[in-house]
């Protein structure tokens, strides 16, 4: 008899962002949940979170719920460049919205995204922070203005294991 056993349900909250996430991915998810990567470039963001919203640096609401995970430079981090379906890449580096007429031009996934990882189901006050935070972000933080949240939405992973009778 075979049985299925629910290892673990996690969660990563996307960011979507309609320009190259790489140069300020872990500042975002710092200025928004206070959470910070071992590479700890992303302290005064940090001290923003806090200030900003009152809190002493002995509680934060996203403790117990963000959760590290490696991230593309082999950091353990609460986040990491994501990709977005809605952006191409082309085989040169030049970026582009995808549509019918270039999408086989633009045909690698843009790393125009930043992914938030939890270990638990983030609340409906978490989710709502982190929006209000990322627009605010990009308005007062980041030196390019261009740069626009586009969309934010969450991915849950099951991950479940087979019990088999020997």
């Amino acid at each position: 008899m075979e049985n299925q056993v629910l290892l673990s349900e996690d969660y990563a909250l996307i960011i979507d962002t309609n320009k190259e996430s790489l140069d300020f991915c872990c500042e975002l998810c710092s200025y928004c949940t206070g959470m910070i990567s071992e590479g700890e470039v992303d302290l005064k963001y940090s001290d923003a979170f806090y200030e900003d919203l009152k809190f002493s640096q002995n509680y934060n609401p996203f403790a117990g719920y963000c959760m590290d995970k490696l991230d593309e430079n082999g950091d353990y981090s609460p986040c990491s460049v994501w990709l977005n379906k809605k952006y191409g890449i082309d085989e040169n580096g030049n970026s582009a919205e995808l549509n019918e007429e270039n999408y086989s031009s633009y045909e690698y996934p843009a790393p125009f995204s930043v992914g938030i990882f939890f270990c638990k189901k983030p609340t409906q006050q978490q989710i709502e922070i982190i929006k209000e935070r990322a627009n605010k972000f990009f308005l007062e933080m980041y030196n390019e203005q261009s740069v626009k949240v586009e969309k934010v939405y969450l991915i849950k992973y099951t991950k479940y294991a087979e019990e088999q009778l020997i």
